[in-house]
């Protein structure tokens, strides 16, 4: 049976800073992220079938979480394209 995961994908930001509070943070790496997102990697990594439910905008950090998504094995057949779109920044 196939887990369909829907919901918001966007980009975490995570501090490399060590020792700095964020306001004073400038290097940062980015990882995909959003609940759904993270659920259906867990699954899928459990061994479950996953396939993903939700838009990606037209910009690079969309090709990256599709990347993501492809790589972890999650099915990306019901994924929704459109260019007015930007990917949602965390």
């Amino acid at each position: 049976m196939t887990v369909l995961c829907t919901g918001e994908i966007l980009i975490d930001f995570i501090s490399e800073d060590k020792g700095k509070n964020l306001s004073q943070s400038e290097l940062f790496r980015k990882k995909a992220g959003g609940s759904p997102l993270n659920v259906a990697v867990a699954l899928r990594r459990l061994g479950r079938e996953v396939s993903f439910l939700g838009k990606l905008g037209g910009d690079q950090f969309s090709e990256f979480l599709l990347e993501v998504m492809k790589k972890e094995g999650i099915d990306t057949t019901h994924i929704i394209f459109d260019s007015s779109c930007k990917t949602t920044l965390a």
